[in-house]
Order: structure tokens, then C-alpha cells, then sequence
């Protein structure tokens, strides 16, 4: 008995979460690998940025990993040290570096369209730090996605299309800046920041009805009501639409890398500028001078639009796909509620059991 409570108490005690904190180590390695090979000289302050905020979650997750494994130091916990905030601090300050790494790299014409690995990698080490985030909050009792996300089916959806939405609403403005200090047409760029400004407004709407912030004011706007599905139709049209207008050929999302004549370093003038074109016509080699203002006006950087304006489209598709599970979500409780506090006067305690228990099979059968 004596030796069974000695190995028990010696048993070591590692970090929940180190499956969070490989992710992390995983993805900034194939960032900083990747970063790495793309030439200094391209973008040197964003390619000084991004190296620091990868190297510095690398080497960070690297040695937290190391000394959870080792055991070596007793003196100092480091998921326990100031009863865990040490940790939660440390991760926030990852995922906050990293919202600027990733708007860094991934804006238009940035790093990341120099190479996938690193467009994915960023995104992908982003992620995993909201994930490791999420696992020790959930650890601490202060809050977790699930909490937030709870109240009804469509709750996480709307989440998704408002952050789908902001990442397309700030690639926007940013392509409308690109191609306005190059004077050129902003006709697309203008039509998806209005779009996306609207999913925003629309999504944080509702993601605001169901916390009741407009119950006092907007009484019949509710969650799981008709008004949103019928207005989650409505967004899948304006996706439908606005992914048709900025992914078709030549469109500012056409492809995620972008398309045109792409030079190693920024263009700010192309006065008396020619390039000689080779190309082939019938099978034979055909070589002209161009001018270097129809290759530049042909020009169209790599953005997050090409993804996103899907990730919106299919957001909002799922939104309708979840309303009847939120619809009987609420059903539900609602019949909980009478029956808990004895419902209309000329109802029997049968006929409410019968109700509430019909009410819970519809709510199963539609989750």
C-alpha cells in the first residue's frame, strides 16, 4: 500500500494542453522554414516581422514542450505558476502576435502568396493558438466557445460568417487600396467591401438577438424565429452572387495567388517601360515588346478573398440548414418552462408532460 501511494505520488503531472502546444511548435516551423527561402529583399519589413512573431512561438512552444517532458526544474510550474495565468497569458500573447502575422502575410500581394506552405501554415498556427487558448480557459471555468456558442444551432454558424466576413471585409479595403494607389479600376474591390460590411452588420445582428440584447426594443426578433431563415436565405443570395462577381475569370478573387504579371518587388512606376513576350501562336515561337502599363493594369494580387467568399457562402448555407434544429431547440424550452411553472391554467399536468416530451423528440430528431 505504502509503495502503491509512492508511485502515485511521484507520477509526473504534464500539461493538458501539450497537444495545443505541438500544433503551435509544428506550424511555426513550416512558417519560419517557409518565410525563410522567400528572399529578403522582396518585403523587408514584413519578412523581418513575420521571421521574429514564428521564431518567437517556435522557440517558446519548443521550450515550454521541453521542460513539460523533463520535469526538470520543480522550483517553477508552468501551468500552475500564478495559479495558471502565467499560461493564459502567454497564450493570448500568441494568438495576438499572430492575428498581426497573419494580416501581414496574407494581405494582398504579401508573403504568403510567394509560397501555399507559408499562406497555410500562418493560418494553420493561428488556429491552434485559439485552440490551445480555448482548451485552458475551458480548464479555468472562465469562458469557452462552447459556452458562447450554446444557445440555439445557429449560433456557431453566425459566429462564422461574422469572422468569415471580417477577413473578407479587410481584404477588400485592402485590394481597393492596392489597386487605387495604382490607379486603377476598384469597381470589384468597392462591391465586396459593401458586402462584406453588410454580412458583418447582419451576423453581429443577430448574434446579438441571441444574447436578448434586443428584447426590449425588438420583442418579435428572436432566435430560431422566421426572420432568420428568411434573412439567411438572403445572405446565401448575396454570397451566391458576390462569390460568382469575384472569382470569375479576371476577378479580384479569381484564384488565391492572384494572377498577372507578378515581380519580385513592388511596382510604383512604369513610365517608358517595355517587356519582351514569348509566346507561342499555330506552334510557333512568337516574340513582341509590351508595354509594361497593359501588363501592369493586368495585375491582380493573391488575397483571402478567393477562400473566404466561400467560407461566407457556405456560413450562410449552413445557418438555414441549422434553423429547424434551432427552431425545436427552442420549442423545447419553451415547453420546459410551462411545464416547470405550470403553463396555461386550463392545461393538465398530462397534456404538458405529453407536449414537453413530444417537444424534446422533435428537438433530438432535428439536432
Amino acid at each position: 500500500m505504502a509503495g502503491n501511494a509512492t508511485s502515485t505520488k511521484d507520477k509526473p503531472e504534464y500539461n493538458p494542453r501539450w497537444k495545443g502546444y505541438v500544433y503551435i511548435l509544428v506550424c511555426s516551423l513550416v512558417a519560419l522554414s517557409s518565410i525563410c527561402n522567400v528572399p529578403k529583399e522582396v518585403k523587408p519589413s514584413h519578412w523581418a516581422t513575420t521571421v521574429g512573431i514564428s521564431s518567437t512561438t517556435f522557440s517558446i512552444s519548443f521550450l515550454i514542450l521541453l521542460l513539460d517532458r523533463c520535469q526538470c526544474f520543480k522550483f517553477f510550474n508552468y501551468t500552475k505558476a500564478a495559479d495558471g495565468k502565467v499560461e493564459g497569458w502567454v497564450l493570448l500573447f500568441f494568438l495576438l502576435i499572430w492575428i498581426v502575422g497573419v494580416a501581414i502575410l496574407t494581405k494582398p500581394s504579401g508573403l504568403a502568396y510567394f509560397a501555399t506552405n507559408i499562406y497555410f501554415s500562418s493560418w494553420l498556427t493561428l488556429i491552434s493558438c485559439v485552440y490551445t487558448l480555448n482548451q485552458w480557459s475551458s480548464s479555468k471555468d472562465i469562458i469557452s466557445i462552447q459556452e458562447l456558442t450554446q444557445l440555439s444551432a445557429t449560433l456557431k454558424s453566425w459566429y462564422c460568417l461574422l469572422l468569415t466576413s471580417l477577413v473578407c471585409l479587410g481584404s477588400s479595403i485592402s485590394m481597393n487600396i492596392y489597386f487605387a494607389s495604382r490607379s486603377l479600376h476598384t469597381g470589384e474591390t468597392a462591391f465586396a467591401i459593401a458586402l462584406g460590411l453588410f454580412s458583418v452588420i447582419v451576423s453581429l445582428f443577430f448574434i446579438l438577438v441571441h444574447y436578448k440584447f434586443f428584447s426590449d426594443c425588438c420583442g418579435r426578433v428572436k432566435q430560431g424565429g422566421w426572420l432568420e431563415l428568411s434573412t439567411a436565405f438572403f445572405m446565401i443570395l448575396c454570397w451566391t452572387v458576390g462569390v460568382a462577381v469575384l472569382t470569375q475569370e479576371n476577378g479580384v478573387a479569381a484564384t488565391m495567388a492572384g494572377s498577372g504579371c507578378h515581380p519580385d518587388f513592388d511596382i510604383y512606376s512604369v513610365d517608358n517601360c517595355t517587356v519582351v513576350v514569348q509566346t507561342q501562336v499555330n506552334g510557333t515561337n512568337v516574340t513582341y515588346n509590351e508595354s509594361c502599363d497593359v501588363l501592369y493594369a493586368q495585375d491582380i494580387p493573391g488575397s483571402n478573398l478567393y477562400f473566404f467568399s466561400w467560407f461566407c457562402l457556405m456560413a450562410s448555407a449552413n445557418i438555414t440548414l441549422r434553423w429547424k434544429a434551432a427552431q425545436a431547440l427552442q420549442f423545447a424550452q419553451a415547453a420546459q418552462v410551462r411545464a416547470t411553472t405550470g403553463g396555461a391554467k386550463d392545461a393538465s399536468p398530462s397534456d404538458r408532460d405529453s407536449e414537453y416530451e413530444d417537444a424534446v423528440e422533435d428537438d433530438e430528431d432535428a439536432i
